[in-house]
């Protein structure tokens, strides 16, 4: 049994996803399963895939019968792990050749460490088709040597979403799937997938591993709420699962009330609490927003 299985959910990834097979093909870290699910793609993805197995034999590609959602997709590449640590890799990133070595590294150096995580950079394609960077979030180290609910804060505080693509503890990360799976909507599912771990602190992470990831609009059109009564729904479905993660968390109940502000911030990926609502009141009035 590999060490190691990264795990690829795509669908309709050509663009880039011939450079991401590519970036696992050439890790440091050898002891590694490549599963990749293919959810009936319909552009070049399954010859690329093809491609990459052909030459490299820790790639394993299976093909869906039938689209069975972004959610399902996910689901499936998890649950046909069988190492003792996971990674989500994204079709559309490439990562730094020690990235695996490295937060595994981690794992073994903070042996009550679930979770690892990497510095991360965000990148664009112009309309000339060059690549730009648009930003960075470099993982502070200071979060290693942290304890109790501060480490908690400094977690919460520097998190990036980008962060789900990091390394965890498979037995670890079976028991969160329950309030992940319950979350109604594809929109913020990382930051739900991510906050138990967060909540118990026992995450570390590296500056010298990163992992690079392309921003474009594709998420944002498919899943990000566009009305405010949809806004709205999502944010309070967040805060839902926020209280039950918080009530089930080992937390003291004078240290979960520390944690309001730091909590309060890490829901506003999905927008200012009181522009969701001034929009949601002008929709529901029939103002024009």
């Amino acid at each position: 049994m590999k060490k190691v299985t990264v795990g690829m959910a795509v669908y309709n990834g050509a663009d880039y996803l011939d450079r991401a097979l590519s970036s696992l093909h050439s890790q440091t870290f050898q002891d590694v399963r490549i599963l990749v699910s293919d959810n009936c793609s319909t552009d070049d993805t399954p010859h690329i895939l093809k491609k990459w197995a052909d030459k490299d034999a820790r790639f394993e590609i299976h093909t869906q019968k039938e689209n069975i959602g972004a959610m399902g997709n996910y689901n499936y590449v998890l649950n046909a792990a069988e190492s003792p640590w996971f990674m989500f890799a994204a079709h559309d990133g490439w990562w730094s050749e020690n990235y695996i070595e490295r937060l595994y590294a981690v794992s073994q150096t903070y042996p009550e460490t679930d979770f690892v995580v990497p510095s991360v950079v965000h990148m664009k394609r112009g309309a000339d088709g060059k690549d730009f960077v648009d930003r960075t979030a470099a993982f502070y180290e200071g979060i290693n040597d942290a304890t109790g609910v501060r480490r908690v804060k400094m977690l919460l505080g520097h998190v990036t979403g980008s962060w789900c693509y990091g390394l965890y503890r498979r037995d670890a990360l079976t028991p969160t799937l329950k309030n992940w799976r319950a979350y109604p909507h594809p929109w913020g599912q990382d930051l739900i997938l991510m906050l138990p771990f967060f909540l118990s602190g026992r995450v570390a992470g590296t500056s010298d591993a990163t992992f690079y990831q392309y921003i474009t609009e594709a998420s944002a059109l498919a899943y990000k709420p566009k009305t405010g009564k949809a806004q709205y729904t999502l944010y309070r479905d967040f805060w839902r699962s926020i209280f039950s993660q918080l009530q089930s968390s080992p937390l003291k109940s004078c240290e979960k009330l520390s944690l309001a502000f730091a909590l309060y911030r890490y829901s506003k990926w999905g927008g200012k609490p009181r522009r969701i609502v001034k929009t949601y009141i002008k929709e529901f009035f029939g103002f024009k927003v």
